[in-house]
């Protein structure tokens, strides 16, 4: 697969699970749904804890991977803003 390709998938896939797991998140946050005038017994909560949490999980696992796929360029940045000087040896 290409690598741009697969950057691209495993971003999308990060950004969804993200925009999931905080959807939830914030649909469970304790008292809004009361505030809103809701009720836990109106909402299917199973079904939006067990989204929350998968969703949570994808998004760490994906998220993982896309640092894994990056490293050498974490580096090479922090080597950068620290201020170490790189040689041509030691180019990531």
């Amino acid at each position: 697969m290409n690598r741009n390709l697969l950057n691209y998938a495993i971003d999308v896939v990060t950004l969804i699970s993200g925009a999931l797991c905080g959807i939830t998140g914030i649909i469970k946050w304790p008292g809004l749904v009361y505030s809103l005038g809701l009720s836990y017994q109106s909402l299917p909560m199973d079904a939006l804890t067990w989204l929350h949490d998968w969703t949570g999980l994808i998004m760490i696992l994906f998220a993982a991977i896309h640092v894994i796929m990056h490293l050498k360029w974490l580096a090479a940045m922090t080597k950068k803003i620290a201020g170490v000087k790189v040689t041509r040896n030691e180019k990531a």
